[in-house]
């Protein structure tokens, strides 16, 4: 009786990698529809989304962005300043 016990445990066991497996698949689905509609695309059934047929949306300036950011938060954001390394580039090895 075991033995029986022991192939329903691994059968329970790979049911449940599976259900992971699909868990995953299920959200990287998701993300890739809100990310199509996000930038115009359509699904009108069939294999394919359909491409906006407008103007694509409007791109997101980092610049722009970045003096906007503060307003929305309500404070400063502090500037990356570069950091210069003081090590010899060395090339070829």
């Amino acid at each position: 009786m075991s033995t029986s016990l022991e192939v329903i445990a691994a059968q329970r066991d790979q049911l449940a990698a599976k259900v992971r497996e699909l868990g995953v698949k299920l959200a990287r689905s998701q993300a890739a529809v809100e990310t199509l509609k996000r930038i115009g695309y359509t699904y009108e059934g069939g294999e394919l989304w359909k491409p906006p047929l407008s103007a694509p949306p409007e791109k997101v300036n980092i610049t722009t962005l970045r003096d906007e950011v503060p307003a929305m938060m309500g404070s400063e954001v502090p500037q990356a300043t570069p950091v210069k390394s003081k090590r010899p580039r060395i090339f070829g090895g």
